[in-house]
């Protein structure tokens, strides 16, 4: 679910995620969106985050629409406190549990800086733990290895390295951590990038200009499309073509901009109505770079000293359900074993889980970069 936000006017959270985006377009198709503040997927922007100085109280985010803005420290507190609330009116419901009854784990991606994990602890609830995806995908990897009796691999064995590859589904997050002596975790080294395949290949068929008009005039539409994307893609197989949802109005304004209709000569691409079928071989080549990256970063990183005698690659995420990607890391990688866990959507949340039932076992954090 992105990290979407729909506030009113009086700066009052009343949706979020899907919901948020969603609501905020009926109020556009009504033109009565002028007075609310709306952020979409707001983390994915906040890049100076990244930096070892930067903190949550310097950095101001923009609404959607560019003419308003929120202090990210506000923000984020709003947006945790939407999170718990739903949970709260839900988990005592029964009237036998209180709010002291619950632990609290937020997951964040590892790139983010350690002066945001104690900013997100200040205006989190009492009882908050702040843990990195990979953080929590290795809880879920021991928790699975020991349920199924995995004893060949000593999970936790100090001294122990391994890289964890995290794809959301918007980014793809790579971490290196290794065991200390007491079997906690330190965190070595992190590399992350954005993935919109989807829209880069469509932008090199329409152009930039045709693009942005669809996007500020059909906003909703393009959000649709691109969430289709993600099912389609997740759920990709053999098959010989791909069927994509791509509305009409982008069509019509690329018709509109190039004075004829599309014709692909490659006859890779048929666009009729608000549908596009693509081959297998072309739609495969859109991950390339995708792929692309996940393996000159693993490598860049295992040449590193301090990482090279990783034992295992963990892959996870929504994204890792692209098998192409873990087949890949197989093929470059023989000496790594390569750990493709099972549930890759739900295996954060899963680890969020296990740690907030067992704080104890929240990990050391050492930050630095390539």
């Amino acid at each position: 679910m992105p990290n979407s936000i729909l506030l009113d006017s009086h700066k009052k959270a009343i949706a979020f995620g899907y919901e948020a985006e969603n609501q905020y377009y009926d109020l556009v198709r009504e033109e009565n969106h002028h007075d609310c503040y709306f952020f979409r997927q707001f983390t994915k922007d906040i890049h100076k985050l990244q930096d070892g100085a930067t903190t949550l109280h310097t950095i101001n985010v923009k609404t959607f629409d560019q003419k308003k803005e929120i202090s990210a420290h506000s923000l984020f507190g709003m947006l945790i406190n939407f999170h718990v609330d739903d949970a709260l009116s839900k988990l005592i419901i029964l009237e036998v549990l209180t709010p002291e009854d619950f632990n609290w784990v937020l997951t964040i991606p590892t790139y983010w800086n350690n002066s945001v994990r104690k900013a997100l602890i200040q205006v989190a609830r009492k009882n908050t733990i702040v843990a990195s995806y990979p953080e929590a995908v290795s809880l879920y990897w021991k928790f699975w290895s020991m349920k199924n009796k995995l004893d060949k691999i000593d999970l936790f064995r100090p001294e122990m390295k391994y890289i964890v590859v995290y794809g959301s589904g918007d980014t793809i997050d790579l971490a290196c951590l290794e065991v200390e002596e007491d079997k906690s975790l330190t965190q070595l080294n992190t590399m992350v990038t954005n993935v919109e395949v989807w829209k880069k290949f469509l932008v090199g068929i329409v152009g930039k200009h045709v693009y942005s008009d669809f996007c500020s005039q059909y906003p909703n539409e393009e959000d649709y499309m691109l969430r289709d994307f993600k099912r389609k893609s997740r759920s990709f197989t053999d098959a010989q073509i791909v069927t994509l949802i791509v509305p009409v109005e982008l069509r019509e304004l690329y018709e509109k901009y190039s004075g004829g209709d599309f014709n692909d000569p490659s006859n890779k691409i048929v666009w009729r109505g608000d549908k596009m079928r693509i081959k297998r071989d072309l739609f495969i080549s859109l991950f390339d770079e995708v792929i692309a990256f996940v393996v000159n970063a693993v490598r860049e990183m295992v040449n590193d000293p301090d990482v090279m005698d990783i034992s295992h690659i963990v892959c996870t995420g929504r994204l890792m359900q692209l098998q192409m990607i873990v087949c890949r890391l197989r093929e470059t990688f023989h000496n790594i074993d390569i750990i493709d866990l099972p549930e890759p959507n739900i295996s954060a949340l899963k680890g969020a889980v296990i740690l907030g039932h067992y704080p104890i076992v929240s990990c050391k954090r050492n930050f630095y970069r390539l």
